[in-house]
């Protein structure tokens, strides 16, 4: 059977013409930042001796340990309360400094100014570890008396 040009052209154009359309499927997720931090108390931290003459006196603290999931890393703020506050009129004022687990204490001209912010940062998601210090100056004249202080510490993630 012999068909013409002509038939097949009517053929196809007699054929509707096939629809397009398009849609996207939009998925996301989260991934929920993973931030800790942990500070343990040395027993230097609980037994200070303010009454030993007039020297100045470094004094390991703390060991911290933080972590993050975060590329960029952390930020720890170790924010100290002004001084020590005891039972009498006097008052020790100390500083802050944080090192990398096991190095060597600071020395005393790298401690900030009293009542101010040390800070411990990282720049990659992985663990670490700090020694925190503080520098305070001895008063065998001080009131007698028990004299506490804090620092608060706070972690942030980096981006």
């Amino acid at each position: 059977m012999r068909t013409s040009l002509l038939a097949i052209l009517a053929l196809f154009a007699s054929t509707p013409a096939m629809a397009l359309t398009e849609d996207t499927i939009v998925m996301s997720g989260e991934v929920v930042s993973q931030l800790e931090v942990a500070c343990t108390d040395t027993t230097g931290a609980t037994d200070l001796d303010f009454d030993g003459g007039v020297a100045e006196v470094i004094v390991k603290v703390a060991d911290c340990s933080a972590d993050t999931n975060d590329d960029a890393g952390l930020t720890i703020t170790f924010n100290p309360d002004a001084n020590f506050i005891g039972d009498g009129a006097d008052v020790f004022a100390f500083a802050v400094e944080s090192v990398a687990e096991g190095a060597d204490p600071p020395l005393s001209g790298v401690f900030p100014a009293n009542d101010v912010d040390d800070t411990w940062a990282t720049s990659s998601a992985a663990p670490t570890d700090a020694d925190v210090y503080i520098k305070f100056t001895q008063d065998d004249q001080a009131d007698p008396g028990t004299y506490e202080a804090n620092i608060a510490v706070t972690t942030a993630d980096n981006s």
